[in-house]
C-alpha cells in the first residue's frame, strides 16, 4: 500500500525534513500510480505520523520549492471543508491570531485566504477583512498592506482587501479627515508623514471621494508649517522614496502661488532665501524657487531671477557671488546664466563678450576655446531680447569678423573634442545660406573668389549634402 512504501523508504523516520528527502519523489510517483486518488492517500498516510498542526506547518513550509506540498495543501483544505471547519477555526489553527507582526508576510496567511475562498464564494474578501479587523487596527492593516516586500501573490490579495476597506469607509460616510485620523496620520510630523506607508491608502480613499489628495495633504502640512518649512520638507522628501508624492505636492503649492499672483520676489521672500546669504546658489531651496520662476516666466526666467537677486544683494555683491559660484561644478550652470543676465543689463554686445572671453585672441582656433559655448548662449539670448529676432545672430557676427568664405573654411569638423560645436555652427551657416536662396552653384562661385580648390570642394560638397537633405530645389 501507499503506507507500506512510505515505511519501506524509511520516510517515517525523516521527521520535519520530509519534503527535503530525495526519496519523497519515488513515494509520490508510486502513490499516483497505485491509486487514482494518490494525493489523498498520501495525505492520509502523513496524518498517521504527524499531528494536525505539525503537518500543516510542514506543508506550508514545503510549498515554496515542492509541488507535492501544494497538492497536499489542496487535499488538506478539502478535508477541513468536509469536516465543517469554519474560517475562524482555521485562522486559529494556523496560529494567525497570535501573529503580532505583519500578518501578510506569514506564509500561513495565504493558506487561510485559500480556505476562506472555498468557504465563502460570494464575499471572501469582506469576510477576511472583518476577521483581520477583529484583531488589528485599520492603521496597522493599512500599513501592512502597503509593505513593499510582500510577495506578488500576497500583494494581489492585499490590493483586493484594501479596496474592501476603502468601500467600508465610503459606506460608513467617513470624511477624508476621519480616515486621516483613523490611520493615525495626524500624529505624524514632517517627513515621517510623507514616509508613512498608510499615507497611500488615505490618498486612494480621497480619490474615491473624487477629491484631490495632494491639495488636502498640502493644506494639512501648511497648518503645521510655514511655506518655507514645507518647501524644505519637500526637498528632503524628493531625495527619499516618497519622491512622487513630494513632486506632486510641490506642483500643487506652486499652482497655488501662481493663482494668488505671487511674483518671483514674493516667493523668494516666502521661501526665506535671503537667509541663505552668499550660499543662495547652493541652497536646496534654490531649485524650488527657480522651478517656480521658470513656470511663471517660461520664455526667459533668468531675467526676473537676476533682478530679484540684484535687489536683494546689490549689483556689486551679486557679481562676487556669481564669480564664486562659477568655481563650483554644482552651481556653475546657474552662475553662468546669472552672468549672462548681468551682461544683458549692462548692454554688452556680442563683440564685447567675444573679446571679454578672449575668443578674439584665438584667431581661426576660436572654436577650441571652452568659453565659446558661453558666448553662443549669450548671443542667442541677446537675439531673443531684440525686437527683431535673428536666429543667425552668431553666424552674422562670425561672418563679419572672418568673412563668409573664411568662416566656412574654419568650420571643418576634424577633431573629436570640437566636432559637435563646429558641426552645429556649420549647419547654422548653411541654413543661413539656404534662407538667402543660395544654391550649391552660387555657393561654389562665392567660395572660388577666396579659397583654394581643395577647400572649395570640401565646403561645397558638405553644403550640397546639406542642401539636398533639407529640401533644396533640385534644379538650379
Amino acid at each position: 500500500s501507499v503506507g507500506d512504501v512510505f515505511k519501506l523508504l524509511k520516510l517515517d523516520e525523516t521527521g520535519e525534513s520530509l519534503f527535503k528527502n530525495p526519496l519523497l519523489n519515488s513515494w509520490v510517483k508510486y502513490s499516483v500510480k497505485f491509486d487514482k486518488n494518490g494525493d489523498e492517500m498520501m495525505f492520509l498516510t502523513l496524518k498517521k505520523y504527524f499531528d494536525e498542526e505539525t503537518l500543516t506547518k510542514l506543508i506550508i513550509a514545503g510549498k515554496n520549492d515542492n509541488q507535492i506540498a501544494v497538492k497536499l495543501e489542496k487535499v488538506e483544505l478539502e478535508n477541513w471543508l468536509s469536516s465543517g471547519k469554519t474560517s475562524d477555526e482555521v485562522f486559529k489553527h494556523l496560529n494567525l491570531n497570535d501573529d503580532t507582526a505583519n500578518i501578510f508576510k506569514n506564509p500561513a496567511f495565504n493558506t487561510w485566504v485559500s480556505y476562506v475562498a472555498m468557504v465563502d464564494k460570494e464575499t471572501p474578501y469582506e469576510t477576511m477583512l472583518a476577521k483581520l479587523l477583529a484583531g488589528q487596527t485599520d492603521q496597522s492593516l493599512a500599513k501592512w498592506m502597503r509593505s513593499p516586500d510582500l510577495s506578488y501573490n500576497t500583494h494581489k490579495i492585499t490590493q483586493k482587501l484594501e479596496l474592501v476597506q476603502l468601500k467600508n469607509w465610503l459606506n460608513s460616510k467617513k470624511s477624508s479627515d476621519d480616515v486621516f485620523k483613523l490611520l493615525l496620520l495626524h500624529e505624524e510630523e514632517g517627513i515621517n508623514l510623507l514616509k508613512n506607508s498608510a499615507l497611500p491608502v488615505w490618498e486612494s480613499y480621497v480619490r474615491m471621494l473624487k477629491k484631490n489628495p495632494d491639495e488636502i495633504l498640502l493644506n494639512e502640512l501648511k497648518m503645521r508649517n510655514t511655506d518655507s518649512e514645507v518647501a524644505k520638507l519637500l526637498v528632503v522628501a524628493k531625495q527619499d522614496y516618497s519622491i512622487a508624492t513630494a513632486r506632486r505636492l510641490e506642483e500643487v503649492m506652486q499652482n497655488k502661488w501662481i493663482n494668488e499672483g505671487k511674483s518671483a520676489a514674493d516667493v523668494f521672500n516666502i521661501l526665506k532665501l535671503e537667509k541663505e546669504g552668499n550660499l543662495v546658489f547652493d541652497s536646496p531651496i534654490w531649485r524650488t524657487w527657480s522651478s517656480y520662476v521658470t513656470r511663471l516666466v517660461k520664455e526667459d526666467p533668468e531675467e526676473p531671477m537676476y533682478l530679484v537677486l540684484k535687489a536683494q544683494y546689490g549689483e556689486k555683491h551679486l557679481k562676487g557671488m556669481i564669480e564664486k559660484a562659477k568655481q563650483n561644478s554644482g552651481t556653475k550652470a546657474i552662475a553662468d546664466k546669472m552672468q549672462e543676465e548681468s551682461w544683458l543689463i549692462e548692454g554688452k554686445t556680442a563683440d564685447d563678450i567675444f573679446k571679454l572671453l578672449k575668443l578674439d585672441e584665438k584667431g581661426d582656433k576660436f572654436f577650441e576655446s571652452p568659453m565659446l559655448r558661453t558666448w553662443l548662449s549669450y548671443v542667442t539670448k541677446l537675439g531673443k531680447r531684440e525686437e527683431k529676432l535673428n536666429e543667425y545672430a552668431t553666424i552674422v557676427y562670425l561672418e563679419d569678423r572672418f568673412g563668409s568664405q573664411d568662416l566656412a573654411r574654419i568650420l571643418n569638423p576634424t577633431t573629436p573634442q570640437t566636432k559637435e560645436i563646429v558641426i552645429k555652427l556649420r549647419q547654422l551657416q548653411f541654413n543661413q545660406w539656404m534662407a538667402e536662396h543660395m544654391d550649391p552653384k552660387v555657393v561654389g562661385r562665392m567660395l572660388s573668389r577666396k579659397l583654394d580648390l581643395a577647400t572649395q570642394v570640401r565646403v561645397n560638397l558638405a553644403f550640397f549634402d546639406f542642401y539636398t537633405t533639407h529640401g533644396g530645389p533640385p534644379f538650379y
